[in-house]
């Protein structure tokens, strides 16, 4: 575990693994994910991205009686996940595929083929469409 300090001046720690099956094993399901990007994202503390509220005291909603991390803003009422106004957002690209090509993005240093969309089981389309849908809202 690294060490880092957020705003607040307290410490959290984020892991960063050396390989994408390193980090297979130790996040098992997409809520682990899930969780994972929160840590990333938020440091510790849900951010609504609608207001700009942060909070520990979001709503936690659930589905079902099961979490499934998406929050209702104390402040300006809106719900948001840790997805809200990122590529990740409205896709239906499960996290652990979006991990697996950033990772393979950001370490591949002979560039990235077209066999990789198709062993990963994404048209390279959807996934890059996103992307650039993304930046065209901001």
């Amino acid at each position: 575990m690294l060490q880092f300090y957020d705003w607040n001046n307290e410490e959290y720690g984020i892991k960063f693994y050396k390989s994408f099956d390193e980090m297979r094993e130790s996040l098992k399901d997409e809520s682990d994910f899930r969780e994972y990007l929160e840590r990333a994202r938020w440091r510790g503390t849900p951010v609504c991205h609608h207001c700009g509220c942060i909070s520990a005291e979001h709503y936690k909603l659930k589905s079902k009686g099961e979490f499934k991390g998406l929050y209702k803003c104390k402040h300006c009422r809106e719900r948001f996940t840790v997805t809200t106004k990122a590529m990740f957002d409205r896709t239906y690209i499960p996290l652990r595929k979006w991990f697996e090509v950033i990772f393979i993005f950001l370490t591949n240093k002979t560039g990235i083929s077209s066999g990789l969309f198709t062993d990963l089981q994404v048209s390279h389309r959807k996934l890059l469409g996103s992307c650039s849908t993304e930046y065209d809202r901001t």
